[in-house]
């Protein structure tokens, strides 16, 4: 569910729905401790702060794929 507001958010460039999703998906990763998801979770709300469309793109690229890689764990483990 995140990954379709954080995709539809990306869609609509809205910065402010990013930088808040980061931040409630952060939250989340802290309680599991999915380090990689935090960093990546970062990495996003830096990107929205600086307002670079091309770093904002690979940091939603990234993002999605930590929360990939954890819900394939998460099933797996």
């Amino acid at each position: 569910n995140d990954r379709e507001h954080l995709l539809q958010a990306h869609a609509d460039n809205n910065l402010p729905g990013l930088r808040d999703l980061a931040h409630r998906i952060k939250g989340g990763a802290r309680m599991v401790r999915a380090q990689r998801l935090i960093e990546r979770c970062k990495a996003l709300e830096r990107a929205c702060a600086e307002g670079r469309a091309t770093s904002i793109d690979e940091a939603v690229d990234q993002l999605q794929d930590a929360m990939r890689s954890l819900d394939q764990s998460l099933e797996t483990g």
